[in-house]
């Protein structure tokens, strides 16, 4: 392989790696939302209480 080619290839695995995390993130929201769905209203208010704890 030239080194042109090497670099090439190099480029698309990194534009890859980027299309990959971004469709990681948008992945990431619907699941948050499967999980919330879930719980009832209170599930849901506790686990918002226990943030609020852990997060101040």
């Amino acid at each position: 392989m030239g080194i042109e080619n090497i670099l090439s290839v190099a480029s698309d695995l990194v534009d890859e790696v980027a299309r990959l995390k971004s469709v990681e993130e948008e992945c990431k929201i619907p699941k948050e939302k499967i999980f919330m769905n879930q719980l009832t209203q209170a599930q849901k208010e506790v686990f918002v209480l226990l943030l609020m704890v852990i997060l101040f």
